[in-house]
């Protein structure tokens, strides 16, 4: 059972480790069966050194147009 609503919009902070990557490829498979939008995506270092900056990462343009795209694309492919 999908628990995003149809106009979700949502961005992902993950750990660089194994639980990380496993949520990331989590979040892609559910993504994909619903219709939400992964706006933005942002990996920090397991030691939390640069979890400041992987926050600051979620909010900027260019990174959210990637994602964008690339949400296009796979939507694209679902019809």
């Amino acid at each position: 059972m999908l628990s995003l609503n149809d106009d979700a919009k949502v961005a992902l902070l993950y750990p660089e480790n194994e639980y990380g990557y496993l949520i990331n490829s989590l979040i892609d498979d559910i993504i994909l069966e619903s219709s939400a939008i992964l706006v933005n995506r942002s990996s920090y270092k397991d030691e939390l050194s640069n979890v400041r900056e992987s926050i600051k990462e979620l909010g900027k343009y260019e990174l959210r147009k990637y994602e964008l795209n690339r949400q296009k694309q796979i939507l694209s492919t679902k019809r």
